[in-house]
C-alpha cells in the first residue's frame, strides 16, 4: 500500500508537470520541461530505494532491532521505536538508532509485513524503562 500510494502522488505530479509544460510557451516552457525531468529522476529514485531487500524488525526485550532479512542477531540498527501514526491497517514506526553517529529509520507497517497483533501490543504497550518509575 505505501508504493502504491507513492506511485500514485508521483504520477499526479508528473502529470500536473506535463499539462504545465504543454501549456506555457517561451523562456517558461525550459522549467516546465525542467520540472518533469525532476519529477521523472525523483520517482526513479523512489523506485530504486523501494526495491531494497527485505527487512525485518524484531523486539528483543530490551530494544528495537532492525535490518536484511537473514542477519538475525547481527542487525545494524538497534534502538528506541517511536509511533508516529496507526491508522488501525497501516503503522509508522521511526527508528532511533542508539548509536549516535547513525541515521534514524522510517519504518511503514501494515498488516501484511509484520505479526501485527503482536507489534501493535509491544509498540502501544510500557518499555522497559516506563515500568520502573
Amino acid at each position: 500500500m505505501w508504493a502504491f500510494a507513492l506511485a500514485g502522488l508521483l504520477a499526479w505530479a508528473l502529470a500536473v508537470d506535463v499539462a504545465w509544460a504543454l501549456q506555457v510557451r517561451g523562456a517558461a516552457q525550459w522549467w516546465a520541461w525542467g520540472a518533469v525531468s525532476f519529477t521523472l529522476v525523483c520517482g526513479g529514485g523512489c523506485w530504486f530505494v523501494t526495491r531494497r531487500m527485505p527487512e525485518h524488525l524484531r523486539w528483543d526485550g530490551q530494544c528495537w532491532r532492525w535490518g536484511p532479512q537473514g542477519t538475525l542477531g547481527e542487525e545494524p540498527y538497534s534502538g528506541r521505536v517511536r509511533l508516529c501514526l496507526d491508522a488501525g491497517f497501516f503503522m509508522l514506526l521511526f527508528l532511533q538508532p542508539s548509536t549516535l553517529s547513525m541515521r534514524g529509520v522510517w519504518l511503514p507497517l501494515t498488516r501484511r509485513t509484520a505479526q501485527w497483533h503482536m507489534v501493535r501490543c509491544v509498540v502501544h504497550g510500557p518499555t522497559p524503562a516506563d515500568q520502573f518509575t
